[in-house]
């Protein structure tokens, strides 16, 4: 746990786990799921949650989101954000599970991952919730296209990497990376996806 928190490196996280040992006292059980909410694979974070131990037990989605999903990805606009969700369910091995979001949270008594969707209705419906939004509580700074950034923690995925700026916001790095280990690189914005409670940046390294 102490690892994970050295590597996101940004005090954001602290509160993560503040919020996650509130999510269920079920953790030792063997079938143990949480059902990630569309709004969070597109938010992105989920991943590390997962990947990091700080979120645990089987992670499942709606069919209803997953198709939801591939046809985002015939939409310009969102090609890239639909793309990324879809790499989040291969790498976590994602469960897909028949049915709407709630039903499948109740006939799993699952915790539902949400970024800023529903909560108090999920509440109300007795679906313990997890925001991934609350990350977003700590002051991020005006971003602008061109701007010079430095990304945080990257690691090295099939054709590009993934970093963090110092507020938690998910940065895609492309470009002729240096070398394929963790790393700390003054990056270019090149595109940004922003909403009231989300925002993903995708920049370029430049050599020299």
């Amino acid at each position: 746990m102490i690892i994970s928190l050295i590597i996101f490196g940004s005090i954001g996280w602290i509160l993560v786990i503040l919020f996650l040992f509130r999510l269920s006292g079920k953790k030792n059980e063997v079938n143990h799921y949480n059902i990630i909410h569309l709004s969070a694979l597109l938010d992105g974070r989920v991943e590390k949650l997962f990947k990091y131990g700080l979120i645990d037990g089987i992670p499942v989605i709606s069919e209803k989101d997953m198709n939801l999903i591939l046809s985002r990805k015939d939409d310009e606009r969102e090609f890239r954000v639909a793309g990324d969700a879809l790499k989040i369910v291969e790498k976590l091995s994602v469960r897909i599970e028949e049915g709407d979001f709630v039903s499948i949270c109740k006939k799993l008594n699952a915790s539902a991952i949400i970024a800023g969707a529903d909560k108090d209705e999920l509440e109300m419906n007795g679906i313990r919730c997890f925001d991934v939004t609350t990350l977003d509580r700590i002051p991020r700074g005006r971003v602008y296209l061109g701007q010079k950034i430095k990304v945080k923690n990257i690691e090295y995925r099939y054709n590009n990497a993934r970093g963090f700026m110092e507020d938690g916001t998910v940065v895609e790095v492309e470009g002729s990376l240096p070398s394929n280990k963790l790393l700390t690189l003054d990056c270019w914005v090149e595109s940004i996806v922003e909403g009231f409670n989300f925002r993903k940046i995708w920049a370029r390294w430049k050599n020299g």
